[in-house]
């Protein structure tokens, strides 16, 4: 624990794996990854003395700094990463035509994203634009009528 004598460094670690949790667990794809990575570096330099942990402003102006670094470092393979993903939730064709069940606890709402059970498969869904239904229950069954990146246009069945 000697590389935490300064506290600063410890709050910049902690700060940075919140920052990435939060980026992969909670919110996908808002880049808090960068800002967590961003942390994780500033850390780095304030322990091995490369940095003044003490000024805040400092400190705080080196973090944005090294969000834009890293923003800038892992753009591009991101954004390749994002497209291999998209066209990949794009080859599930067999999935458009089948049935599904609203695996969602205030159902789905028109406009948001929620989730469907397909063949024991939690997946995202939201109601299709032309669909007349603005919410259905949770358990309901919907039809699936497309995909599209990877998100479920689904419809219910009338019953």
């Amino acid at each position: 624990m000697e590389y935490f004598q300064n506290s600063q460094s410890l709050l910049w670690i902690i700060l940075g794996i919140t920052l990435i949790l939060t980026e992969v667990i909670v919110m996908p794809g808002v880049g808090l990854i960068t800002a967590g990575m961003a942390a994780i570096t500033l850390a780095a330099l304030i322990i091995f003395k490369l940095v003044d942990g003490s000024d805040f402003f400092t400190n705080l102006a080196y973090f944005f700094s090294f969000t834009i670094m890293w923003w800038v470092i892992i753009w591009r393979p991101l954004k390749s990463s994002m497209k291999k993903h998209k066209d990949t939730a794009k080859s599930y064709t067999n999935i458009i035509g089948t049935y599904g069940a609203v695996d969602e606890p205030e159902g789905l709402i028109e406009g948001r994203i929620g989730y469907i059970k397909w063949s024991g498969t939690r997946m995202r869904a939201r109601i299709r634009p032309e669909s007349s239904a603005k919410e259905i229950k949770n358990g309901d069954t919907v039809w699936i009528y497309d995909n599209k990146e990877g998100i479920l246009l689904v419809d219910n069945i009338e019953k």
